[in-house]
């Protein structure tokens, strides 16, 4: 079950990433994956 939520914030945070991204471009490693 925690296998299941943890792919759903990696892609929640992916999403996050790219939209920062294409607004402001910051670095990459502003979102550590632990």
């Amino acid at each position: 079950m925690t296998f299941l939520i943890n792919i759903f914030f990696w892609l929640l945070s992916g999403l996050l990433k790219y939209q920062s991204s294409t607004e402001q471009n910051p670095p990459f490693t502003s979102i550590p994956l632990s």
